[in-house]
């Protein structure tokens, strides 16, 4: 399983009170299923939600074959998108201990 390496800052507006809410890759905590079995193996689905005052917005990565990104959706409740993510697939754990204990 790829891991989801999330870059830059999603920023979005609140449609009622013109609020900016700056998001960043802390701000999310993605979950994975087995979406199906597929010819090249299982298609994996990724998503996170950030929830800010007045609204949502959901990303959904899909991966398939495993280590490709093949589609990215995003649903977005009371806000406007200004600014969006870069996304990539990581196949090191980023949370993984990188020190040699002697």
């Amino acid at each position: 399983m790829a891991y989801i390496n999330c870059k830059g800052t999603a920023k979005v507006q609140n449609n009622e009170t013109g609020e900016i809410f700056n998001i960043t890759s802390d701000d999310l905590e993605w979950e994975t299923e087995v979406e199906d079995e597929r010819p090249m193996g299982a298609e994996l689905h990724h998503s996170a939600t950030f929830y800010f005052d007045g609204g949502e917005i959901t990303w959904d990565l899909y991966e398939y074959p495993i280590g490709t990104i093949e589609l990215v959706q995003k649903e977005i409740d009371g806000a406007v998108l200004l600014q969006d993510f870069n996304f990539s697939l990581n196949t090191e754990d980023p949370l993984e201990d990188s020190f040699v204990n002697d």
